[in-house]
């Protein structure tokens, strides 16, 4: 059994990422309501990869190896680029030796369908002006909301304006963290909430704006630091990371994915920003309410020179970003941890996460220096290669 598990996982990856021959795999094909189709492996496929689909309601093609193939309607694709160098990095040493011949065969593309706000799937990350363009008009249909321009100094949320934002409760340790849904199964997180091996226990509440009213519970199955973070490294850079779910999120006005920013050009300084997050307030006391509170990005020579004077003497990497307050009354506080910094773009009416909560200098509000930001546009290729991988590993774990 657990060889046939093995075999039918591999050619599962293979496809998925890289290649593979499979019988009937691409083939045409009809659905019982007449649409065509092409035969496809169960993730591969958009129609059926959303919260309504049932099993029962797909339409099987042949197929052998007890792997599982289905007439996937025909939609406008887009082509992800995968190699076997990726292949290594998201998959375990065990079953990537086993298999190592073969992948390293192949050097190849597969191709994967859009969304569409007629057929839309939450299994994926949202980040190009197409994508997020779709999400928000989902967003729209689901939820009214209004952008404020408005966390020290900050002001309460109202319900619904952010349903992006989760809590971290984390039993091993009083600190308080944050994170943002980027999937229906997914979170994004700083690293150094999460770097604790012995955590017994990990919890994202969301439906929530206040920690003591009524809030959501899901427990937390896998994290994923970013290769890159080293946690004794104080500071540490590439503190990002992803954390799968044990089961989906209901996708509403409670919960709904956010868009990330994806640019390689500069943030303007002093371009408005908002932070959000349950850390402590002005007079340090912890905040049960969410709170935001709009600061500004900020010149990167210039904090790393704020930086030096409280003895931080490495350098603003290009993962990382400044903000701060020029009044010095708005600003990241302890437990803002993990929590975005969003905008709404020049031309864009929706929100992006450009951002994730580091480490800050001097306190809340300092009148130091800003505080340090993890730039999420750098660590969009590893983001989606995480999330494909559990997608990968989520499929065969529903079908064995």
């Amino acid at each position: 059994m657990r060889i046939n598990f093995l075999i039918s996982f591999f050619f599962v990856v293979i496809q998925y990422g890289f290649c593979i021959e499979m019988n009937k795999g691409g083939d045409e094909c009809l659905l019982r309501n007449g649409v065509n189709g092409t035969c496809k492996f169960a993730f591969d496929c958009q129609h059926i990869n959303n919260e309504k689909s049932r099993e029962d309601d797909w339409d099987f093609c042949e197929s052998e190896d007890d792997i599982q193939v289905i007439c996937c309607a025909d939609k406008t694709q887009n082509e992800i680029i995968w190699d076997c160098d990726e292949a290594k990095e998201l998959f375990n040493e065990a079953t990537f030796n086993k298999f190592k011949e073969t992948f390293d065969k192949c050097n190849g593309t597969t191709i994967s369908p859009k969304t569409s706000s007629s057929d839309f799937s939450f299994d994926r990350i949202f980040y190009t002006d197409e994508d997020c363009k779709a999400l928000n008009d989902e967003y729209k249909i689901i939820m009214d909301l209004n952008h404020h321009e408005s966390i020290a100094h900050g002001t309460e949320v109202e319900w619904g304006e952010f349903p992006f934002m989760v809590y971290l409760n984390l039993t091993s340790t009083n600190e308080r963290c944050g994170g943002v849904i980027i999937t229906r199964r997914h979170i994004l997180t700083a690293a150094h909430c999460v770097k604790n091996k012995d955590e017994k226990k990990r919890v994202v509440r969301y439906n929530t704006i206040q920690l003591d009213d009524v809030h959501i519970d899901v427990n937390v199955s896998r994290v994923t630091l970013h290769p890159g973070y080293h946690p004794l490294r104080t500071p540490a850079g590439n503190d990002i990371a992803v954390l799968l779910l044990a089961d989906v999120f209901q996708i509403g006005i409670q919960a709904f994915p956010v868009c990330l920013y994806h640019g390689k050009e500069e943030l303007r300084i002093e371009s408005n920003s908002t932070v959000i997050g349950f850390g402590l307030t002005h007079d340090e006391m912890p905040a049960n309410k969410l709170m935001k509170a709009s600061i500004n990005i900020k010149n990167p020579d210039a904090c790393e020179k704020d930086l030096y004077q409280v003895r931080y003497y490495d350098a603003i990497k290009e993962h990382q970003l400044c903000a701060g307050d020029s009044r010095n009354i708005s600003d990241s506080c302890k437990g803002d941890s993990g929590g975005p910094l969003i905008q709404t773009l020049d031309g864009n009416e929706w929100m992006t996460v450009i951002g994730l909560t580091s480490f800050g200098q001097g306190g809340c509000a300092s009148t130091v220096v800003p505080s340090v930001y993890t730039r999420v546009s750098h660590f969009i290729e590893w983001i989606e290669r995480v999330v494909r991988r559990d997608l990968i590993l989520q499929t065969q774990l529903r079908h064995h």
